[in-house]
């Protein structure tokens, strides 16, 4: 190997070893302990006015959770689930035939003792999720450590027949597991307005004292 090379090799191992040190200097990952009921939503991430709240963030049993089904708590728990907390918020509007944006907002915070434990509650809320018939997959946009999302559509039993979509987006966050569901009117806005909610929860706990820093 010629002088040339070998200065140029040093040359790349010195930057690489830069890299690292840059690299090592970020902010360590975060890990939520402080019990699930700090993180579910609040009145300040629906980003809209004239929400009331139905049921104030509280912890609950996991079965007892509406859409939780007995035997899919079972599993939260063997997976080491310490704790659950729900959410429920709803705005009022005259007619909904002409309202747009969300009227009914329920917010789900499950916590788990480690992010693998709760990447594989990721898998097995994801499963159930995705396995409701009526319901078709659509993207959230990234959001936490990974994320997925449903809608589904009904009809009113109204003379105006007006759809309203119930989006469901669910996302991981380190150890904590949440879940947003999420009403509206067919107002032409997709999932945008759902998705919104959810990023101002995921940046509420990325910014606060909620996190602490995981140990390495």
């Amino acid at each position: 190997m010629s002088r040339f090379h070998r200065i140029a090799w040093s040359c790349m191992a010195l930057l690489t070893l830069m890299l690292g040190g840059c690299g090592a200097t970020s902010s360590p990952p975060l890990s939520y302990h402080k019990g699930a009921v700090q993180y579910t939503a609040r009145l300040a991430d629906l980003d809209a006015a004239g929400f009331t709240v139905t049921t104030a963030p509280a912890s609950v049993a996991a079965d007892s959770m509406p859409f939780v089904t007995a035997q899919r708590a079972e599993k939260l728990r063997s997976l080491g689930l310490s704790s659950t907390a729900m959410a429920h918020y709803f705005r009022a509007v005259p007619d909904i035939l002409f309202s747009n944006g969300p009227l009914d907002v329920i917010s789900y915070a499950e916590q788990f003792p480690s992010s693998s434990a709760a990447a594989q509650a990721f898998s097995v809320e994801g499963a159930w999720i995705q396995a409701v018939p009526t319901s078709q997959q659509v993207s959230p946009g990234p959001i936490g450590d990974e994320a997925l999302a449903t809608v589904e559509s009904r009809v009113t039993p109204t003379s105006e027949r007006v759809i309203v979509l119930q989006y469901t987006i669910l996302w991981r966050m380190s150890n904590i597991i949440e879940i947003l569901y999420v009403r509206q009117r067919y107002d032409g806005n997709g999932i945008s307005d759902a998705a919104t909610i959810a990023a101002n929860i995921t940046t509420r706990l990325e910014s606060s004292a909620l996190a602490t820093p995981k140990a390495k």
